[in-house]
């Protein structure tokens, strides 16, 4: 099942938007919710490289269950390279595909393969090319348009057997009603694109599944949004390990994971005569 994306004009001025995003971003420092009492780049950082590392955890042992030498890795988005030092030590094939060139030009890692594309559009692969597909933090992006169009395009270029793992903010957790309640207070005071939101889990893992992934799973990354102070947030990231694996409580996570794979041609094809 797949959903067309609303018009070209639509969907070109959202693509402006998104590339836009990485030259001006438009954070309004002056304000008193983004002082340091509320907000700064010391708890961000803290935050996304526990995530980032929680995630880096989950794709080496999916690389483990896939048992492939040198997997070769598709990072859609790449944006400026921030999740490469996650990555790198498990893969030595990594493409990245952004829609901004700034973003890429600010890339200076050797052997990373880049591509300035729309995730839509990946026409500069083949089918079936990678190992393994990273989607961090760009579904909820889409929410407008839909995640069919993209899934469609990367379980293209997905192998068979191959997996399927993303990173997405749930609504479901408290800070998530909160920060979307101060937005319409207070404005776009983060700067954040225009239709970015998180969304509940259910609606990426329903999407996977229609696509054709199998062994689809939702795993809590953090339960710390990342404006808790700094030694909250670690006494918290202590308190929660032990639900990011419950199915239900996983759900509630601040940062969630995806993971599903593609299954193998003979698993389709016994899949269709059944």
């Amino acid at each position: 099942m797949k959903k067309s994306i609303k018009t070209t004009e639509d969907y070109g001025q959202k693509l402006a938007r998104e590339r836009e995003w990485h030259v001006a971003r438009r954070r309004q420092t002056e304000h008193p919710l983004n002082s340091p009492l509320f907000h700064s780049p010391q708890r961000v950082a803290f935050c996304y490289d526990y995530v980032k590392r929680r995630m880096a955890e989950v794709i080496r042992l999916a690389c483990q269950r896939l048992n492939r030498p040198n997997p070769a890795l598709l990072l859609a988005p790449i944006g400026d390279g921030a999740d490469l030092p996650y990555v790198q030590p498990l893969f030595q094939d990594i493409t990245g595909v952004d829609i901004s060139p700034e973003a890429l030009d600010k890339i200076q890692v050797p052997g990373i393969k880049k591509h300035v594309a729309d995730m839509t559009r990946m026409d500069m692969f083949g089918d079936e090319q990678f190992d393994v597909v990273l989607v961090p933090l760009i579904f909820h992006h889409y929410l407008g348009t839909g995640f069919d169009p993209l899934l469609s395009e990367l379980c293209r270029v997905l192998k068979p057997g191959g997996c399927f793992l993303s990173l997405e903010p749930s609504i479901l957790h408290p800070f998530s009603w909160i920060t979307i309640i101060a937005r319409r207070v207070f404005g776009n005071i983060t700067g954040q694109v225009e239709d970015e939101c998180a969304f509940a889990p259910g609606l990426l893992t329903r999407a996977m599944k229609r696509h054709g992934l199998t062994d689809v799973k939702v795993y809590g990354v953090s339960f710390s949004h990342n404006r808790l102070p700094i030694v909250v947030a670690k006494i918290n990231n202590i308190l929660t390990r032990r639900l990011f694996g419950c199915p239900g409580l996983a759900q509630l996570a601040f940062m969630c994971g995806f993971y599903g794979r593609k299954p193998e041609r003979d698993e389709r094809s016994e899949h269709r005569r059944s």
